[in-house]
């Protein structure tokens, strides 16, 4: 029986593939990261489920611990896009989208 490890190389997670991962472990919805990258949700849901097939995943939830772990994204370029995003809505009163915030 075929192992259930999560197991990628790296280099075929695409510049794309991270986006989305980013953009999710912000916080941001599948609908959200659609309207804002002018792509469907469905392209959205697509490209997660080609990370859970590369790492051998079955959720969303695993695939952000596993993306940590392995430095996939990094926390603190999250916490730190999160809270620019923030300050830059508070200050002009706007609703940014996300790739923006």
């Amino acid at each position: 029986m075929p192992s259930k490890e999560p197991r990628v190389n790296l280099q075929f997670i695409t510049q794309r593939e991270r986006e989305i991962l980013n953009l999710i472990a912000e916080g941001y919805k599948s609908t959200e990261i659609a309207d804002d990258l002018n792509i469907s949700v469905r392209t959205v849901e697509k490209y997660l489920y080609n990370l859970r097939r590369k790492t051998n995943l079955h959720n969303t939830s695993s695939l952000l611990d596993y993306a940590f772990e392995k430095k996939v994204i990094d926390v603190y370029e999250i916490l730190e896009s999160y809270f620019q995003k923030r300050a830059l809505k508070r200050n002009s009163g706007v609703t940014l989208p996300c790739h923006a915030r």
